[in-house]
């Protein structure tokens, strides 16, 4: 029982990802085509457990992002930090 229940989710979770194929597909906007491959039954965040490198991703709340400790400002730039030629 548990098997069909398992494959019952796993097509409701392929639905799920077709309708944001399609979706994305409409829109036409993109340099870039989705399409359905083996990873099309299952969920983003079963994605992300099975394939992340463990790259810590900064939050969307600033106050926990790594990034949040240094931030940068313009005005802390001077003329020394610019360089005088690139390459």
């Amino acid at each position: 029982m548990s098997r069909l229940l398992e494959s019952l989710n796993r097509l409701m979770i392929f639905k799920e990802n077709l309708k944001f194929i399609e979706s994305i597909s409409k829109a036409g906007n993109l340099s870039y085509k989705l399409g359905i491959n083996e990873l099309a039954d299952i969920t983003s965040e079963e994605l992300f457990t099975k394939y992340s490198t463990g790259l810590n991703m900064p939050s969307s709340h600033p106050s926990s992002s790594p990034l949040s400790s240094t931030e940068f400002k313009i005005n802390d730039l001077t003329d020394d930090d610019i360089p005088s030629n690139l390459d």
